[in-house]
């Protein structure tokens, strides 16, 4: 059964429409997704390897956790949801913390709302479980690993945009000098 997610204006305010995914990109409406980014205590940031049966960046390193935010659903539900379905890691809302909301216009029809969320949590990849199948492997990068990775424009690293957001929290937060 496909997810239902709720329509949008370019503001961020509900709309009172509720479609499914499917139809929220063929329409190129404005729509929420959730994009929670795990570091741990000494600075280094968890990427996913994303499947490569999926249909958009098959087989890139992305975001932590990241998805749609369903119809009713609050933000930080989702992330919690996705966290959960992607890493297999069981989290709280508590453990959180919001930092911006971005708009993306990757394109005429995906026109997203990103709220972005930070998770300082020390993991271990090994004990991830990649319940929902659509990531394949998870690790974690030094900021000047990930650096090297953004200055190649041939590297498979998506979502290029929200990392020098990441990286000044990061910096501020551990009182890292980058």
């Amino acid at each position: 059964m496909e997810e239902y997610i709720d329509v949008l204006d370019q503001f961020g305010n509900p709309t009172g429409i509720s479609k499914t995914r499917s139809e929220i990109h063929k329409n190129g409406d404005y729509h929420r997704v959730v994009h929670t980014w795990i570091y741990n205590e000494v600075g280094e940031i968890l990427l996913q390897k994303r499947s490569y049966k999926q249909e958009n960046h098959p087989g890139c390193w992305d975001i932590s956790s990241a998805g749609h935010v369903h119809a009713l659903e609050k933000s930080y539900e989702a992330a919690v949801r996705e966290i959960k379905e992607e890493l297999g890691l069981a989290v709280n809302k508590e453990d959180l913390k919001f930092i911006m909301a971005i708009k993306r216009n990757r394109n005429v029809l995906n026109q997203e709302l990103a709220d972005i969320y930070v998770l300082e949590k020390n993991v271990d990849c090994k004990k991830l479980e990649f319940i929902d199948k659509e990531v394949i492997d998870a690790k974690f990068f030094s900021i000047s690993q990930i650096k090297k990775f953004l200055e190649n424009p041939e590297s498979n690293v998506v979502n290029r945009e929200e990392y020098a957001y990441l990286f000044k929290y990061i910096s501020l937060e551990k009182g890292l000098h980058l």
